[in-house]
């Protein structure tokens, strides 16, 4: 029996968007493979308003069940080739401290993503972070959250989606859903964070072309 759960948009209603927050947040810190093995945890204020602004953009997908609780999200953001160009990553490497957000801004620098789309993919759209509760994992909530963000990629006329796969769990996912991966950084061989353990052995971005 298929586990009964439904998915819509993330609305622009504030206690929405702190509740989606939240949880993403919570999950982050608690699951993220890099997070727990870091010795400086990404703070809810060193992100949060990064990922507000990419909740705004209303591209971002919740998975709730039949009592109406958040049981997962996909936080979906656009990209422009035109922006890369001339800011490659949110947070200014100068500034940045923390060893995760360190590595993401190498990884962003090194896939050289927009080298290995069409000339004529000007608009990406992200999966910066797709969150699933614990006890709702392995039901095939984040392959539905995926495809969900694929159609909503196909409504704002976003050529390709774009993962970061942290956890091996992740690219399992990309990889069974046709993603084609561009770039993997074995986490032996990065100096930003500790190595996560077994099964996280490298951090891999995949495309798919729409």
């Amino acid at each position: 029996m298929q586990p009964n759960y439904t998915l819509r948009a993330v609305t622009l209603e504030e206690k929405e968007i702190q509740a989606v927050l939240q949880f993403a947040t919570r999950i982050f810190e608690e699951d993220e493979p890099l997070n727990t093995v870091s010795q400086s945890l990404v703070d809810a204020s060193d992100i949060g308003e990064h990922l507000i602004a990419i909740l705004r953009q209303s591209l971002s997908v919740l998975a709730l069940d039949d009592g109406g609780e958040i049981i997962g999200v996909s936080l979906n953001g656009l990209i422009k080739r035109e922006e890369a160009e001339t800011n490659n990553f949110e947070f200014d490497p100068k500034t940045c401290e923390d060893g995760i957000l360190q590595l993401l801004l190498h990884v962003r620098r090194e896939d050289k993503m927009w080298d290995k789309l069409p000339k004529t993919c000007n608009t990406v759209l992200e999966l910066h972070m797709c969150a699933v509760r614990s006890d709702w994992r392995g039901k095939g909530v984040m392959t539905a959250l995926t495809k969900k963000t694929e159609r909503m990629a196909r409504t704002t006329c976003a050529a390709a989606v774009r993962i970061e796969a942290t956890s091996a769990f992740s690219a399992k996912v990309a990889e069974k859903l046709g993603y084609k991966e561009i770039y993997r950084l074995p986490y032996k061989d990065q100096i930003y964070t500790p190595s996560p353990a077994p099964p996280h052995l490298d951090m891999r971005v995949y495309i798919k072309e729409l």
